[in-house]
């Protein structure tokens, strides 16, 4: 979902990707109990921090208005 504003500001889109990037990590803490430092690593990068660049992609092109 990408979320944009009249005024071609990407902040909104950030906090939505933000959000959805805490509530995985509670679902994680949730879901395993007991995690080693390694597994918290690999869900971390494979699972939440895509969703974290996106946002981040998204806000750093420069739109070109014609």
């Amino acid at each position: 979902e990408v979320i944009i504003h009249s005024d071609m500001k990407f902040k909104d889109q950030v906090a939505y990707a933000a959000k959805k990037a805490n509530k995985t990590l509670g679902m994680i803490q949730r879901n395993f109990e007991y995690i080693n430092k390694e597994a918290i690593e690999v869900l971390y990068g494979t699972i939440v921090r895509p969703q974290l660049e996106y946002a981040v992609h998204l806000s750093c092109h420069h739109i070109r208005l014609v």
